[in-house]
């Protein structure tokens, strides 16, 4: 603010300081970054939408790792945000930022990382089939003992018919 010394000379004056506000609620000017809430990080779809909480009045702008930037959740007063984004095969991380009416940014949020996996896991092989007959009391029972491998991380399911018998959780080597 410029003032004229010839106006000052003439009276007694008194200085108010002046403040700004920062109306979009951040502190000391700063945007709050957004909270990602995407709970399921692995898919085998495409196209996917990753949520999150944001500052009212502010706009979310995701951007993958890779640099490639993708379209802003608009400015809105809600604190919810949600973007489409369309993976690519592997681990795709993002970061994000709130950006205000001023066009201020936050610091980055993040990185988040979805993970796109359409590769289907290898069949499991199977070693040859044994029998185990046990007799109790009279009775006789068979039993089937499967063996065998499949892909790391994998789940192998029993199956006869429709009938689920058993579930395995394997080991990274592929083994029960």
């Amino acid at each position: 603010m410029k003032m004229n010394a010839r106006l000052l000379a003439a009276g007694f004056f008194s200085f108010v300081a002046v403040s700004g506000c920062d109306c979009t609620g951040g502190v000391n000017g700063t945007l709050k970054p957004p909270t990602f809430t995407t709970t399921n990080r692995v898919t085998n779809k495409k196209d996917f939408t990753i949520a999150g909480t944001k500052q009212e009045n502010t706009s979310v702008s995701l951007q993958r790792a890779d640099d490639k930037p993708f379209e802003a959740v608009p400015l809105d007063d809600s604190e919810s945000f949600s973007a489409s984004v369309t993976l690519e095969e592997g681990e795709n991380p993002f970061f994000g930022v709130a950006v205000d009416s001023a066009g201020r940014t936050s610091d980055p949020a993040g990185p988040i990382t979805i993970t796109l996996d359409t590769v289907p896991p290898d069949a499991p092989v199977f070693d040859p089939i044994e029998t185990d007959v046990a007799v109790d009391n009279g009775a006789q029972s068979a039993a089937v003992i499967v063996t065998g491998s499949t892909g790391p991380d994998c789940e192998l399911k029993v199956v006869v018919g429709t009938t689920p018998l058993s579930r395995t959780a394997l080991t990274q080597t592929g083994e029960a």
